[in-house]
């Protein structure tokens, strides 16, 4: 379903990412992990056609992703198809309802009914167990519920693929509890994700496989227990022991 090949980027002389490569399988959950500043964030932009890469391939579902800045606005609107990226700042439009959140792109990008948009918005907010709070706007949600209006918005357009840009980083243990829930929940209804997190216990929670990225690498892939006992890699040791301290890991 995900397909990443030697994956190259560059930002002058920093390296961005470098020779990356991953395969997410159909209905897998992959969480990708490291330090800040390790190119996790870079890596879900370029996935997402935000930011063009320099080297590589990058496959999702049946689209191709371009090497080149500019693949053209019908390419990118094919990605974005297939694509769903929630953001970690949630993005919502702050003048909308989470209803009208939610119902905006299947209506604009692929042309929906407005009453066949509403439908599918409310049902995806019910969903998500926001049922109760269609008509209201950002300002009013807690910041668990803008994180699952944010992944609502982000199924309305039925993407091959959820991308999750730390899902949980401004969130409390409670809400985190709630979110973290949500995507076991998607899981179990085989979407297929890849989520971005410094969150172990997201990681240890639910997930298929752990992307170990660091400078721009690749350090490690395997379960969250074999990368957290491995001892031959200084970045990983570093991260891990960090996370003990801090309380975060299980």
């Amino acid at each position: 379903m995900i397909t990443v090949e030697r994956l190259t980027k560059h930002y002058g002389k920093i390296r961005g990412l470098e020779k990356v490569s991953f395969r997410v399988a159909p209905g897998q959950l992959t969480v990708v992990i490291g330090p800040s500043g390790g190119g996790k964030s870079t890596l879900l932009r370029c996935l997402n056609g935000l930011e063009p890469f320099d080297e590589g391939r990058v496959r999702i579902g049946s689209f191709e992703v371009d090497v080149r800045p500019g693949q053209g606005q019908s390419g990118l609107t094919r990605l974005r198809e297939e694509v769903g990226l929630v953001f970690q700042s949630f993005n919502l439009f702050p003048h909308l309802t989470a209803q009208a959140n939610v119902e905006l792109a299947p209506r604009v990008v692929k042309g929906m009914a407005a009453a066949e948009s509403a439908a599918l918005a409310r049902d995806l907010l019910d969903k998500v167990g926001l049922g109760g709070r269609l008509d209201a706007y950002p300002h009013q949600l807690s910041g668990g519920q803008q994180q699952r209006a944010a992944i609502a918005r982000a199924l309305a357009m039925d993407p091959a693929v959820l991308l999750l840009d730390e899902p949980t980083s401004a969130l409390d243990p409670v809400l985190t509890r709630d979110v973290v829930a949500l995507i076991n929940r998607l899981y179990l209804d085989n979407v297929t994700m890849l989520c971005v997190t410094h969150d172990l216990f997201l990681a240890r929670y639910i997930c298929d496989q752990v992307v170990f990225l660091a400078q721009g690498r690749v350090h490690a892939q395997g379960s969250i227990e074999s990368l957290s006992q491995q001892r031959d890699d200084p970045s990983l040791q570093a991260f891990f022991g960090r996370g003990a301290e801090s309380g975060v890991a299980c």
